[in-house]
């Protein structure tokens, strides 16, 4: 499947990418990915009966706004970690299954970086080991190639991905048709 990217004007083959295991990628993460905070026991469960109006509903009360404040704030933080691993390994399955790539402009990106002290490889490896994401070294300048040469903004990000997930225009236009002499 061919994708040309408007504004890069590159034209990258990408292909083997299937969208079902991409949302198998996603459930891995969200399964096995860290822990979940523990949800904190409801104050009212551990109460006897007739407790309710008395001192001891009040400061359960009170625990358990406390409680649940903290566990909102560490299931929103989790929530963000596995998010980000979730986006990073479905980055590198996107890479992993480039065609082709043009090399001297991933060693001009670099270079670009280099001019104002900043190592790209080193910068995407770090990022991927601070996110627990395995980098393999052989994907590197593929990746770089795609998410620093190619893609050059949220829309190219944004078509791109539609087009993984949805098909290329002919896959779109035969389903279109195939839906059209469905209904006629």
């Amino acid at each position: 499947m061919q994708f040309t990217f408007i504004d890069s004007g590159r034209t990258i083959e990408i292909g083997g990418i299937s969208f079902l295991t991409l949302s198998l990628l996603r459930s891995h993460y969200e399964n096995t990915y860290g822990v979940k905070p523990v949800e904190p026991k409801d104050p009212l469960d551990t109460l006897e009966d007739g407790d309710v109006k008395s001192e001891a509903f009040k400061q359960a009360s009170e625990k358990y706004q406390k409680d649940k404040e903290a566990y909102d704030a560490a299931l929103v933080e989790w929530k963000n970690v596995v998010g980000k691993a979730q986006w990073a390994g479905t980055k590198l399955l996107y890479a992993k299954h480039l065609k082709a790539i043009d090399q001297a402009a991933v060693d001009h990106a670099v270079e670009d970086m280099q001019l104002i002290g900043m190592d790209l490889r080193q910068m995407v490896r770090d990022g991927y080991a601070e996110l627990n994401v395995p980098m393999p070294e052989d994907l590197l300048d593929k990746y770089i190639y795609l998410f620093h040469v190619c893609i050059t903004n949220q829309s190219e990000q944004t078509l791109f991905t539609n087009m993984i997930f949805s098909g290329s225009a002919p896959s779109q236009e035969a389903v279109r048709e195939a839906l059209f002499r469905l209904r006629g």
